[in-house]
């Protein structure tokens, strides 16, 4: 693709003046020609203005992936600092639940849940990684989770006493 050829070197120049990292910057450059490759091959026209755009659009993207991954990181140390200070008793037996609910779901109910509350992704970035629609993906979450809220109820259901038994014959 001639386009590739003559705005590679500038794409790439802008992208790496944005980002700290020469890989990072290659994964957006790339990402940005694949845009424009399938953009071009489903008939659009790929002109300067419009690769530009792609690469806002690509880098608004990386910038909010870096602000969820810092801010994820300050809570972790925060809960990790919290817990080092507090006995960790009675939280264990609560992880252990999850842990053990997580994988009683269907490897799909597992990555929407990661998707959805590890990597705290928007529905809509949900619904591109799952190849569905955001409410599809909203629903899949939902699901997802009324699945796991069910396996964490199940062991406490099991532990509660059977119903008595009355005497009479069932007809």
């Amino acid at each position: 693709m001639e386009i590739y050829r003559l705005h590679h070197g500038r794409v790439r120049a802008l992208v790496g003046r944005r980002l700290e990292g020469a890989e990072q910057a290659e994964d957006i450059t790339s990402e940005v020609f694949r845009i424009a490759w399938a953009h071009h091959r489903a008939g659009g026209t790929v002109t300067p203005a419009w690769l530009h755009q792609v690469v806002r659009n690509l880098l608004g993207a990386e910038y909010r992936r870096g602000r969820r991954q810092r801010d994820l990181l300050k809570r972790l140390a925060a809960v990790e600092t919290d817990a080092a200070a507090e006995d960790p008793g009675p939280g264990v037996v609560e992880t252990v639940a999850v842990r053990a609910a997580m994988l009683g779901l269907t490897p799909e109910d597992r990555r929407v849940l990661h998707l959805a509350f590890w990597e705290d992704l928007p529905s809509a970035e949900i619904a591109r990684r799952l190849g569905c629609s955001p409410p599809a993906a909203r629903v899949r979450v939902l699901r997802a989770k009324r699945r796991l809220g069910d396996l964490l109820q199940a062991p406490s259901r099991r532990d509660a006493p059977a119903p008595a038994h009355t005497g009479q014959a069932r007809r």
